[in-house]
């Protein structure tokens, strides 16, 4: 099964509870949402900013 590519609409909803939902558009149109709970964003942040952990 091949994943679907979707493409962030810049947009991110930040919950209280500390979940947030990266939004993005798949390839026909349609919206999806990335969520992550609490301990993701920093640790994906990181990894976008310095893939190495250098």
């Amino acid at each position: 099964m091949s994943p679907e590519i979707a493409r962030w609409d810049r947009e991110v909803i930040r919950e209280p509870d500390g979940t947030v939902f990266v939004c993005c558009v798949g390839e026909g149109g349609h919206p999806i949402a990335l969520e992550l709970g609490p301990e993701c964003p920093e640790a994906l942040g990181l990894l976008l900013i310095d893939p190495d952990g250098a």
